[in-house]
């Protein structure tokens, strides 16, 4: 149970909320201590020059490529790849383009379930069509690197929750964000701020090309047919080999590249790997931040920033398997946009925990990781993948599944190739990161020199 005293002024903010969640909110109540103290500050939508949601249609999605935009979610915008999950959305039936449109330099909130989730639109995804779940928010009054990292300290999260409406989805509207106080620092701190997330945004779109170039490698060896077969002859010796006889597992764009793979020079994966494993299913006690190490869940581990709104566990209570090492390659293991994803552990992760809903796969030796993340991370790669997934309503894949991927041959060039961009790809995202973090710790010490003074 949580008590606590509260000025009778703040009634008033609340108008006609009365609940104990919005005057207890740790972040409500350090802001508006701020603001009683003066601390220079302005609304968001005093500094917003645009603060809009985007219309709600009927959204038809396309398979065809050629007669789709493609479509970011709030919870695909966060993510390292935002267009590793996107889906095509009708160019024909879909209305509003322009205003759905999601445009550099633009910040992005989420507003609807996981409530305020932020990030900043780059030139990875910049020209696709966004949700109706994203509020966005564009301005010239401050450096929009500032505003973002503002937007993504944790105390002003926590405010945030406190401004949500909706008793079985969560929302927050752009009115009522808008309320939001941003307490602002001199201009040359916010510049310092804004300087640090341009260069991380300015790494991710490097970084996300590099990968790209590499995965192309394999993509340009493995032609994509339009569509799969309807129907096709199985042998039965696969069938009693392969114990499968769903029509999803034979008639799938995931068989057509395998088959394309095993006609040609191919290594299995477990020829790479000395083990593949989950981490176990324990008991989780969960801590705070300063007591804990970060647990990593699904949707942490695809996030540009992984530690945005993971739990802390209990150092005691951590086995050794459990935690994340270099030389691993980690994929999903539950979800239906999950499954087939795969990511490649940069140095800010090393040692941190991950969920038994994520696999990982360790390779016997540290030069064949880039090769073997390159593939598994391509399109093919992810198709071959989630043509093993079981499971109707929760699709799954299990640990054994994996052993008998095969893995396309290169010569030594395109090795080279994918060894060096993916090594600075790597070396880019884990920098982006940093760069982020250290913006929205300059944010947070501010705030804590205002608490003091």
């Amino acid at each position: 149970m949580r008590s606590g005293h509260i000025k009778i002024s703040r009634f008033n903010e609340g108008l006609t909320v009365f609940k104990p969640d919005y005057y207890l909110n740790r972040g409500k109540k350090v802001i508006s201590d701020l603001l009683d103290k003066g601390i220079a500050n302005s609304s968001l939508a005093d500094l917003a020059d645009k603060l809009y949601q985007g219309g709600i249609f009927k959204r038809v999605f396309v398979e065809n490529e050629n007669f789709a935009h493609q479509y970011i979610t709030a919870s695909d915008m966060v993510k390292t790849q935002p267009l590793d999950t996107a889906k095509n959305i009708s160019v024909k039936y879909t209305p509003w383009v322009d205003e759905m449109t999601l445009r550099d330099k633009q910040i992005l909130v989420s507003c609807a379930g996981t409530v305020g989730n932020t990030t900043l639109v780059n030139d990875s995804f910049s020209g696709c069509i966004g949700s109706q779940e994203i509020i966005r928010i564009e301005t010239s009054q401050v450096p929009y690197g500032f505003l973002y990292a503002y937007l993504s300290a944790p105390i002003v999260n926590e405010y945030i929750q406190s401004m949500i409406y909706g008793a079985v989805v969560p929302r927050i509207s752009p009115e009522e964000l808008g309320r939001l106080p941003v307490l602002l620092p001199e201009e040359p701190k916010q510049q310092q701020i804004h300087n640090l997330i341009v260069e991380a945004s300015k790494l991710r779109v490097e970084a996300n090309k590099l990968l790209k170039e590499a995965q192309s490698v394999f993509e340009t060896k493995i032609v994509k047919k339009d569509s799969c077969d309807k129907y096709r002859l199985v042998s039965s010796q696969r069938l009693k080999s392969e114990l499968r006889l769903g029509g999803n597992y034979f008639l799938s764009i995931g068989d057509d590249y395998e088959r394309q793979i095993l006609s040609g020079d191919y290594k299995f994966l477990k020829d790479f790997a000395t083990s593949i494993f989950t981490g176990g299913r324990d008991k989780r006690n969960y801590t705070t931040k300063e007591r804990g190490l970060p647990f990593l869940s699904n949707g942490d581990i695809s996030s540009s920033n992984p530690f945005r709104s993971c739990n802390y566990i209990v150092k005691k209570s951590v086995k050794n398997n459990s935690k994340i090492k270099e030389n691993m390659i980690l994929t999903g293991r539950v979800g239906q946009d999950t499954v087939g994803k795969v990511y490649l552990p940069f140095e800010e992760l090393i040692d941190t925990i991950a969920s038994d809903n994520i696999i990982r796969i360790q390779l016997k030796n540290d030069e064949d990781i880039f090769y073997v993340y390159a593939f598994l991370s391509s399109k093919a790669g992810n198709e071959i993948i989630r043509k093993r997934k079981s499971g109707v309503g929760q699709p799954f894949v299990t640990e054994e599944m994996f052993y008998d991927i095969p893995i396309p041959c290169i010569n030594e060039n395109e090795m080279a190739l994918i060894n060096q961009n993916v090594k600075q790809y790597r070396t880019k995202i884990d920098k982006a990161l940093k760069l982020e973090l250290e913006a929205i710790n300059l944010i947070e010490n501010e705030i804590e020199q205002w608490q003091e003074s």
